[in-house]
């Protein structure tokens, strides 16, 4: 077993053993960093994703989002392509379980990835860097790929989650800008600081 897998194994199986009481602590304190930092709330489009399998809770995320009035996507499997693809999301929106049990809207309105200011990104571990590990598929890293660069992606997961040794990182990984924890939120890339550019 690699140490990717060996991480990946050990934080899903103590993520899964939380309490349900943990997790919506961890949830409140999540939104609480996001609502009062400047370069998130200074997008005008996100990229979320909601959560499943015991992941730190992300609802209060996209409410706060919404209330800023900023266009918000999510991730749904496309079965002619065989990939997550970006779909429109709203405080209205019917959602139905997809792909691996994981919600996602009924009624599909197609967002690209490149015209996201920010994008959400679960990940089972990352390191200081931005460096992360994910379930294994790849479908985020895809997803990654097309953003365009100027886009803010933040790696979400507990604080426990982010481990204190470098995360091995292969030529074509994409590290996030920002970890956003339930305790913090800690800038791996000083660059993406600044404001987003306005489209």
């Amino acid at each position: 077993m690699t140490h990717k897998e060996a991480l990946r194994a050990a934080n899903i199986e103590r993520r899964r053993a939380l309490p349900e009481d943990e997790r919506q602590s961890a949830a409140q304190g999540l939104g609480a960093l996001f609502a009062g930092f400047s370069p998130f709330k200074k997008c005008r489009s996100f990229g979320a994703y909601l959560s499943h399998d015991n992941e730190i809770p992300t609802r209060h995320l996209i409410r706060h989002a919404l209330a800023w009035n900023a266009a918000c996507a999510v991730p749904a499997w496309d079965a002619e392509t065989k990939s997550y693809q970006f779909y429109a999301f709203h405080a209205q929106t019917k959602l139905v379980k997809g792909r691996h049990g994981i919600r996602e809207p009924e009624n599909r309105i197609l967002i690209s990835t490149a015209a996201l200011q920010l994008l959400l990104i679960p990940g089972v571990a990352f390191d200081a860097a931005g460096n992360r590990v994910g379930h294994g598929k790849g479908y985020y890293d895809a997803l990654l790929k097309q953003a365009a660069p100027n886009a803010i992606k933040v790696g979400v997961c507990y604080d426990w989650q982010i481990t204190p040794a470098p995360i091995p990182a292969e030529s074509h990984d994409i590290p996030v800008d920002f970890l956003l924890t339930d305790r913090r939120i800690h800038c791996c890339n000083p660059a993406k600081l600044a404001a987003p550019r306005k489209k």
